[in-house]
């Protein structure tokens, strides 16, 4: 079945090569012969010359004060940073404090200034795991007191310790559970 309809389509683009009169053509037909193998020399693909009289015309504009019409259109290199808010912005979203490097440990934000953790599913949704990355400084210390954190503040009365995994390497933790919200909470009492 699948290779009738690969002979199907062989033929159909055939049909389709030899009745279009595009200048392109020989070399996609030869494109086309040299794909049987894993590997494409491009250098041996003759594409002829376009005729340039055919093309949209095109004006280069040397004023300045054109250039912000093009700036509105270019994407951004990076992410701006978030304008300054007392309390939290309208959208939820908290500014990191400075009083947060004082700590021997650090939780930087991801690219986009926000908190970076994150819960992970699996197994159909039946396991929940909240991963935080972008660790710094001692980790070991940063697990005892979120563990603390998330014993008083869970919902779980019977929750004496939460599981973890702490990897220093890749600086990243991750607990047994679905604490999210209790960990942006904690980060945002901390500063992070």
């Amino acid at each position: 079945m699948a290779t009738a309809l690969y002979f199907l389509g062989r033929a159909a683009v055939n049909t389709l090569l030899k009745s279009s009169e595009v200048a392109l053509a020989p070399a996609a037909v030869r494109l086309q012969n040299q794909t049987r193998s894993n590997h494409i020399d491009f250098k041996k693909i003759n594409v002829e010359k376009l005729d340039e009289s055919q093309l949209t015309d095109f004006e280069v504009s040397t004023d300045p004060k054109e250039w912000q019409f093009v700036e509105r259109i270019l994407p951004l290199k990076t992410v701006p940073y978030p304008k300054k808010f007392n309390g939290p912005a309208p959208s939820g979203w908290v500014p990191p404090k400075e009083e947060a490097r004082e700590l021997p440990y650090f939780i930087q934000r991801n690219k986009n200034h926000m908190q970076p953790v994150y819960l992970e599913l699996s197994y159909r949704n039946s396991r929940k795991i909240t991963c935080i990355r972008l660790i710094q400084g001692d980790i070991w210390q940063l697990e005892k007191d979120i563990k603390m954190y998330l014993q008083k503040k869970s919902k779980n009365k019977h929750l004496k310790e939460a599981g973890s995994r702490v990897s220093e390497i890749a600086g990243t933790i991750k607990f047994r559970g679905d604490y999210v919200s209790l960990v942006k909470a904690w980060m945002d009492m901390k500063g992070f």
